[in-house]
């Protein structure tokens, strides 16, 4: 059926196409789980495409996250994340259903594989999670948080980048800036955001990254630290 016209994508939205999909992801073999994956990754990446209700779709939810925890094939793993990130965009009823299954701690583990596409996806996912206050809290609370989005910084495409900044940005408003600050200069954040403005990014990026430069500046005394890897073959944009 690829690739699927609108009438496709309209009849493949429908509740009961997706509860088929959940059954073949929970009970199908690898080419199964895959196709299955793809399919709803084709019919979500339609901005325009309304989803079922989160009771319409049982199972779903915790079959992505499970795909992220335990993944199988890197197909697999960066379909699910561009589901998420399509649900996630489409309500706060899939987003508070992916916060109650763990999801904040899943992306950040997923955030350790050095595949800068499926960090990208990722970020993504994790920005918008960390747009509500449960997912912003369970990523202050978590160990992996600022070192991880320091070291994406330009390691990943621009929009990861930019992702990486602005949730950041969120952590020092959510609870201790100084922590946030300190903990952000102990790897490197200061040298490598003050690059990322001096080799250019969008304009919001640079808001977030002027801002971020400003909260960490006054702790910086002796916290510095640069991982020199992060600067090589970087050109300043024109």
């Amino acid at each position: 059926m690829f690739p699927l016209d609108s009438e496709a994508r309209q009849h493949l939205s429908w509740p009961a196409v997706f509860r088929c999909m959940v059954w073949f992801m929970k009970n199908g073999d690898f080419s199964v789980k895959r196709n299955a994956i793809l399919t709803l990754k084709e019919v979500c990446n339609d901005g325009s495409q309304s989803f079922p209700s989160v009771a319409e779709i049982e199972d779903l939810h915790e079959i992505l996250v499970e795909f992220i925890k335990h993944p199988i094939h890197p197909t697999i793993t960066k379909s699910s994340l561009s589901v998420m990130f399509s649900l996630i965009s489409s309500s706060d009823e899939h987003t508070k259903r992916f916060l109650r299954l763990g999801a904040v701690t899943a992306i950040l583990e997923a955030l350790v594989d050095p595949d800068n596409s499926l960090c990208t996806k990722a970020l993504s996912v994790l920005h918008g999670l960390t747009d509500y206050e449960e997912g912003i809290a369970e990523a202050y609370s978590n160990a992996l948080t600022i070192p991880l989005l320091v070291k994406k910084i330009l390691r990943v495409p621009e929009l990861g980048t930019s992702y990486s900044v602005s949730i950041l940005l969120r952590l020092s408003r959510h609870g201790d800036g100084k922590r946030v600050a300190t903990e952000a200069l102990q790897v490197g954040a200061f040298q490598k955001v003050l690059v990322l403005l001096q080799v250019g990014c969008g304009e919001e990026t640079r808001e977030k990254a002027t801002k971020l430069l400003k909260l960490m500046n006054p702790y910086r005394d002796g916290l510095e630290c640069t991982e020199s890897i992060d600067f090589k073959n970087l050109k300043r944009s024109l």
